[in-house]
């Protein structure tokens, strides 16, 4: 039995299958991406896209890992990858370059608190270590099927404790799936360019890197690619944890 929690969330292509995307992504991220792709999704049914962008501002919780997260070596090896890869011309690489100051990960996603949940949460956050996750090699999953993520794994408890507390004061569990996403595709992928892909994620699968999250935001943004983002309030994580 495999150790890798999110094994039974990966995209794999069957022999003959290419890269199609989902509804999620073609609402949510390929009118962001490429602009009048035909396959775009203007709205999408019980949410509020339109053409990719929300109509109300979702404020959340995010670790704030910026550009300096580029120069990381799994990062660095992908992207070498992909810019070589039979499908390069079908990566959005100049869209990594325009979210590089906003890459991050979102610990608790739209939750526009109140204010007593906002000041609840920061007290809990204010005297709190630095998070410790673990980021796993690059993945697709079935959700947002076409961006790339680096899944993260809280193997702590210390950092499970912390997270289960502050979502609590949302009434929230906290998120199983917790990852940066980085990468976006333009457009599909033919069957031998889906099993190039796959080739690169299989790969780096075994990638495992400590990545310490020592500061956190309260941000706004309308669209999940945070194209746009307004940091509401930043909270700097202890370095190292007290005795």
């Amino acid at each position: 039995m495999s150790n890798d929690p999110y094994d039974q969330m990966r995209w794999t292509p069957m022999a003959g299958e290419g890269l199609i995307f989902d509804e999620q992504y073609r609402a949510a991220h390929l009118p962001l991406v490429a602009p009048g792709h035909p396959r775009t999704l203007v709205n999408l049914n019980g949410r509020d896209y339109h053409n990719g962008w929300y109509a109300r501002a979702r404020v959340s919780i995010v670790a704030d890992l910026g550009r300096p997260f580029l120069a990381q070596d799994t990062c660095r090896h992908l992207l070498q990858r992909l810019a070589t890869s039979s499908f390069a011309e079908k990566v959005a690489f100049d869209l990594i370059e325009t979210r590089a100051p906003n890459i991050h990960c979102t610990l608790i996603g739209d939750v526009n608190p109140t204010p007593a949940q906002r000041n609840s949460a920061n007290q809990l956050l204010r005297d709190a270590p630095s998070l410790m996750p673990v980021m796993h090699g690059p993945f697709i999953g079935q959700f947002n099927r076409g961006r790339i993520y680096f899944p993260l794994e809280f193997t702590r408890c210390s950092d499970r404790g912390l997270l289960d507390a502050v979502c609590a004061v949302f009434g929230r569990n906290r998120q199983q799936f917790t990852a940066i996403g980085l990468v976006n595709l333009r457009d599909e992928l033919d069957p031998q360019e889906a099993y190039d892909l796959a080739k690169i994620l299989a790969d780096m699968k075994g990638a495992r890197t400590q990545l310490p999250l020592t500061t956190l935001s309260w941000t706004s943004t309308n669209n999940d690619l945070t194209l746009e983002m307004s940091r509401l309030e930043t909270i700097p994580l202890a370095t190292q944890e007290t005795a």
